[in-house]
């Protein structure tokens, strides 16, 4: 594996890491089953995430140290975030979709539908 470096890679960059990654294990999802079941791991990743925040932002840190059981870290979240993130690229491709063409794309109805001077500010 070539060596990334984090602050210049682009998402298209990843989702060819990705793509080369499963075809080099004959992992790509071609078919609807394929797809089917790399959608329900990214929810499942996806609950992973929450489940890491809720034990960073909640008191539920402080019961798991009383019981003696295990603590999500940042390091955990990272991971998690970068399983959703991987089975996005993976959806993306298994589709034939460009991820940083979508995004934008999206990004670009997101700042006509949100406009600056109507929505700075608001708190979300």
């Amino acid at each position: 594996m070539e060596e990334l470096e984090p602050e210049n890679l682009t998402v298209a960059q990843c989702q060819r890491e990705v793509r080369k990654f499963l075809e080099e294990r004959g992992w790509s999802p071609r078919d609807t089953e394929g797809r089917y079941y790399t959608v329900i791991h990214a929810m499942e990743e996806l609950g992973e995430v929450a489940r890491s925040i809720t034990h960073l932002e909640s008191r539920r840190a402080e019961v798991q140290e009383m019981r003696g059981a295990a603590v999500s870290t940042l390091e955990e979240l990272a991971d998690e975030l970068a399983d959703v993130y991987f089975h996005m690229l993976k959806l993306a491709d298994a589709y034939g979709l460009e991820l940083s063409e979508a995004f934008i794309h999206k990004l670009a109805r997101n700042h006509a539908k949100f406009p600056l001077d109507q929505f700075e500010g608001m708190g979300f």
